[in-house]
Order: C-alpha cells, then sequence, then structure tokens
C-alpha cells in the first residue's frame, strides 16, 4: 500500500492518505476474444488477450496498468452497448496501457 503525507500551514502533525495498490495487466496473446480462457489475466502463459486485460481492469476499482508488447492485433469491429465484450474496446476506469518493445517476462 502507498501513503501519501502532507502538512497544512499551521497544522503540526502531517495527514496521511493510503491509496491500494494498482492491479497490472499483462497481454500475452494478440487474437481478440471474449472467452474465460483469454480474460483469466493470471501471469499463467496465453491466459490475457487485450479484450479479456480491459474487462478485467474495468471490473477491478483504482486505477489499472496494462502492459502490451509492441504487436499487431486483430480486432473484431463491431459498435456495441455490451461493455468490451465484442467489437469496441470500452474502457470505464482509470487505466494506463503501456506498450513495451521486448518480450514481457511471465
Amino acid at each position: 500500500m502507498r501513503a501519501l503525507s502532507f502538512s497544512k500551514e499551521g497544522k503540526i502533525e502531517p495527514t496521511v492518505m493510503m491509496f491500494a495498490p494498482t492491479a497490472t495487466f499483462v497481454v500475452d496473446r494478440t487474437d481478440d476474444t471474449n472467452v474465460a480462457a483469454a480474460q483469466a489475466c493470471t501471469g499463467v502463459a496465453n491466459d490475457c488477450s487485450l479484450r479479456g486485460a480491459i474487462i478485467k481492469a474495468n471490473a477491478t476499482a483504482g486505477a489499472d496498468t496494462i502492459t502490451v508488447r509492441r504487436e499487431h492485433f486483430s480486432l473484431r469491429w463491431r459498435a456495441t452497448t455490451t461493455p468490451a465484450l465484442l467489437g469496441d474496446l470500452d474502457i470505464n476506469d482509470d487505466v494506463t496501457i503501456r506498450v513495451t518493445e521486448r518480450q514481457i517476462p511471465l
């Protein structure tokens, strides 16, 4: 857990605010699927698609990080109202998408 402390003018003791750690999801497959096996994002090989990572980040409270290797992703594009399950990728929470050039160690 991270902490931020600050002092207000005229106040002797600092105020401490605790922040929960953010979740990180590592994309390790390039196919576009919403099957459960591609949404686990647990660190086990081949269990986290880009769509799966976004769905997982949306379901996790707080700011999250999605790490992807620079690849070509084929997305099945179809505008829907279903949150990120098909078509567009709906991001509904604070998320940072980090792109790396290197192989991501699992």
